[in-house]
């Protein structure tokens, strides 16, 4: 019991540093653990690479499409002392990183397959497009 009070106060603590950031919009409202969030304005903010740049800080989140998202669930790792206050500082800076960004910084990694996924209007060809890639990305 302990350790779920402990998650569901960490949760509550991310979900405020989500709100915190102007450019994000929480999806829904955490009930438990999963904290799921997109841009405002995704025509400014490529929310992709924002978890392309919290991965590269040490983050594990999982990417979304439709709408394009991304979202932290919550564990007992989240709970050790500073790790929430670290996320909010890391996603305040990954938010603004993106935006302030050169073009071409975020030209590759996740964000960049699943930003091209996005835009290919017919869906059949994404499963096969998917596989490819990681055929690629595993025999390289």
């Amino acid at each position: 019991v302990a350790a779920a009070k402990e998650i569901m106060r960490t949760a509550a603590a991310v979900t405020t540093a989500v709100r915190a950031v102007p450019e994000l919009r929480l999806l829904g409202e955490p009930a438990l653990s999963v904290i799921c969030f997109a841009a405002r304005d995704p025509a400014r903010l490529n929310i992709f690479n924002v978890a392309d740049a919290l991965t590269a800080r040490g983050w594990s989140l999982s990417i979304c499409q439709n709408p394009g998202c991304i979202h932290l669930c919550v564990t007992h790792v989240h709970t050790a002392d500073g790790v929430a206050a670290k996320f909010a500082e890391d996603l305040a800076w990954a938010v603004r990183d993106v935006i302030d960004a050169p073009k071409g910084k975020y030209k590759d990694g996740m964000g960049a397959i699943y930003g091209l996924a996005a835009t290919i209007p017919d869906r059949s060809m994404v499963a096969g497009l998917a596989v490819d890639y990681l055929d690629a990305l595993y025999t390289a």
